[in-house]
């Protein structure tokens, strides 16, 4: 049935992957869809419709499921999504991390951690496993430009 329905396969694949992409490796969405295509297999009835119909739901489910537990940033506590989002406006405005600490009574470390909290991109923080993403953190943004300042 794999090679049957092969073109499907990589169709929804393809779609999660231009979803998902920026948190998840393109390998690991594939590797879900190949799942969800055997649990698919295993609980379609033919009579009660296509294939297809239950095995997008079942990918799409798995998907989110290995980003649920795999993702760091899903599972930041509210405060951390709080502290990141109030320390992301200052910084668009120019705000030096000193100035966002003072500003939320936080420390260096608490501002660190709720920036990769709620950077929406799965970062290697921590002791988590997740995947490592080559864009930057906000923190390592904002920590470059202050590099950058000290030393002209």
């Amino acid at each position: 049935m794999y090679a049957e329905h092969i073109g499907l396969i990589k169709s929804f694949g393809g779609k999660l992957a231009r979803k998902y992409g920026h948190c998840i490796a393109r390998e690991d969405i594939f590797s879900c869809v190949d799942m969800a295509f055997i649990k698919a297999c295993k609980a379609w009835n033919p009579d009660r419709g296509r294939l297809s119909t239950i095995f997008w739901a079942f990918a799409q489910g798995e998907v989110l499921h290995y980003l649920r537990s795999h993702n760091w940033t899903i599972k930041a506590t509210h405060k951390a999504r709080l502290l990141g989002n109030q320390a992301r406006k200052l910084m668009a405005l120019g705000w030096e991390s000193a100035a966002v600490c003072r500003e939320l009574s936080c420390s260096k470390t608490d501002l660190k951690d709720a920036l990769l909290a709620t950077a929406g991109i799965a970062h290697d923080v921590k002791g988590f496993d997740l995947h490592v993403s080559p864009i930057p953190t906000p923190w390592e943004v904002l920590e470059a430009e202050e590099e950058r300042l000290a030393a002209s």
